[in-house]
């Protein structure tokens, strides 16, 4: 499922947004960490060049967010990075965010003439 994240050091976070859900705290995804916190995160960096298409898989564990500090924090990564979360009333009671903590992962590219150590967000020890 596409998923607005940003990644801060070793860890990936996103955000149970505003976007039409039937529940933001009963969804799946949180149901499925709560039972096996063990995720993939595959982050696609498409090109119409198909030779300077990339991805990254990112295996680790997931947990929702509880300390405040920490979530406020993110928020702002979150909404430097996405401009319509500005305006969104995101708070840590209403809207869980997710914290992979990032445990390995690996870089694919298309064309390796052009090699690249990561993905445009992510740091290189990611």
């Amino acid at each position: 499922m596409p998923i607005v994240y940003a990644a801060v050091g070793d860890n990936v976070y996103f955000v149970i947004d505003d976007k039409p859900k039937a529940t933001r705290t009963g969804l799946r995804r949180l149901r499925n960490i709560a039972e096996n916190p063990q995720v993939a995160l595959l982050v696609d960096d498409y090109d119409e060049d198909w030779s300077a298409l990339a991805y990254l898989l990112v295996h680790g564990r997931a947990a929702v967010v509880d300390d405040g500090e920490e979530y406020g924090r993110i928020l702002d990564a979150l909404r430097d990075r996405y401009p319509r979360y500005r305006a969104m009333p995101l708070a840590i009671d209403t809207h869980p965010m997710v914290r992979i903590a990032c445990e390995r992962s690996h870089l694919w590219q298309a064309t390796p003439a052009q090699p690249r150590s990561t993905l445009p967000g992510f740091s290189q020890s990611s």
